[in-house]
């Protein structure tokens, strides 16, 4: 394993464990409006359905992965989007919910 890799541990949740790198959590306390509840809501998720997942701060957003597979979340003016490492995946996610905007690489 890398010297930088660290198991992810969420500082916003209580925990007795090491706390998310401060570049990370720097990022996600960086907004304090709607669009931070709904991140934090996107990443709980994340780790519910991925305990294992790591994290970093990469392309100045956050990414979330798990051996070859990823996500980015990231704020936008108006929002949170996802980044999905997998096109297909993306294209699937559109077709089922074309009620929510997608574009090239991003879910808004």
């Amino acid at each position: 394993m890398p010297a930088s890799y660290s198991p992810i541990i969420l500082s916003h949740k209580p925990t007795n464990e090491v706390s998310m790198d401060p570049q990370v959590q720097a990022y996600i306390d960086s907004v304090s409006d709607e669009r931070r509840e709904l991140y934090l809501r996107l990443e709980a998720r994340l780790m519910e359905l991925y305990p294992d997942l790591s994290v970093k701060k990469s392309y100045g957003v956050v990414k979330y992965y798990r051996g070859k597979g990823y996500i980015y979340l990231g704020y936008w003016k108006q929002g949170v989007s996802l980044y999905p490492g997998k096109i297909a995946a993306l294209e699937e996610f559109g077709r089922r919910h074309p009620e929510i905007r997608t574009r090239v690489g991003t879910i808004n």
